[in-house]
């Protein structure tokens, strides 16, 4: 009897012992924090005031197409061929103009998106950023959420928000 209560706390103790050495594990979204994060940027600020800019230089620039416009069907109506011939060439020449403009500046745009500078600036930022909150958390490990080897995790072990302050900061 006295062994099996001596085996008990022995096995209670060790329990008790490997239950502190338990690794502090955390998960984090990154597709969500990407996305909350990049809304939030100042970069994604000053994209989007880059892409406003744009859009009111091409409604500028159709709002003289449409003056034109109207200017040739008054032409028109007036019989005056010289005038005619004029707006239609200026008319021809702004429309392509306004083809080009927009053709290069949604390029340019595109390129902005896709460029591998802001991917990788944000990505080291990103680590950084997990880093720290593991650190100063005490986190021994973090996955990503989506990672195909994880297959369950309690939801109170996700620092995806964590994380997104961390880079608000």
């Amino acid at each position: 009897m006295k062994n099996r209560v001596f085996i008990t706390i022995l096995i209670l103790i060790s329990f008790n012992i490997s239950a502190n050495d338990i690794t502090k594990v955390g998960i984090v979204n990154v597709n969500e924090v990407y996305t909350r994060f990049i809304k939030e940027s100042a970069d994604v600020r000053k994209f989007d005031e880059l892409k406003r800019s744009i859009q009111e230089e091409i409604s500028k620039r159709k709002i003289e197409i449409d003056q034109i416009d109207k200017e040739l069907i008054e032409a028109r109506d007036d019989d005056n061929q010289e005038l005619v011939v004029e707006l239609e060439s200026e008319l021809q020449i702004k429309k392509i103009n306004l083809q080009e403009y927009t053709k290069y500046k949604n390029r340019d745009l595109n390129a902005r998106i896709s460029s591998d500078a802001t991917k990788s600036d944000f990505a080291d930022k990103l680590q950084e950023a997990i880093q720290s909150v593991g650190l100063k958390n005490g986190y021994s490990v973090i996955f990503q959420k989506t990672d195909p080897n994880l297959l369950w995790f309690q939801p109170d072990v996700e620092i995806t928000e964590l994380v997104i302050q961390e880079l608000m900061n």
